[in-house]
């Protein structure tokens, strides 16, 4: 009932306003992100290049998750040897801090219509290319537009009744 009723509320006010939230549960994102942080999301009519967004898991559409864009409808994405080209240039990821592990080729892939690539600053958690997916635009809840670190209220909240 409770969860019902959280996903009822949460619904309501994404519909009515365009903000939602979720709370990062992986580490795809690190550092960015860190598991535990709330994040605050509005939507937008336009999504760009570089913004982190929420959105609804293509294959299980309940599960909620985050990851970064790196190309936007009519962009081609590939990969060589753990480095990603945009339009046939290198990509300047300065978020990412853990390189892909593989040295694998990534066959050119065009990202048409509605569709944006997709995937996490934290690459060395990515079992394969895989994890760089398309989404479609219906897919995407929000972008991420506040991150409020729980863990460091939390942990004050904690300190604070112990002493």
């Amino acid at each position: 009932m409770i969860r019902f009723t959280k996903s009822l509320v949460q619904h309501v006010i994404h519909k009515y306003t365009g903000y939602s939230w979720m709370i990062v549960a992986s580490r795809e994102m690190e550092p960015t992100l860190k598991s535990g942080d709330l994040l605050i999301t509005r939507t937008k009519e336009v999504y760009e290049r570089k913004d982190i967004v929420v959105y609804r898991d293509p294959d299980l559409k309940s599960i909620r998750r985050v990851n970064r864009i790196i190309g936007v409808p009519g962009d081609i994405i590939n990969a060589n040897h753990g480095k990603i080209y945009l339009n046939r240039v290198e990509l300047t990821e300065d978020y990412v801090t853990y390189p892909y592990p593989f040295n694998h080729l990534l066959p050119h892939i065009l990202f048409n219509n509605s569709i944006y690539c997709i995937i996490g600053d934290n690459r060395s958690l990515s079992n394969s290319w895989d994890e760089m997916q398309g989404i479609r635009r219906s897919e995407i809840i929000g972008v991420v537009i506040r991150i409020v670190e729980l863990r460091r209220y939390l942990g004050w909240l904690c300190r604070h009744f112990e002493g």
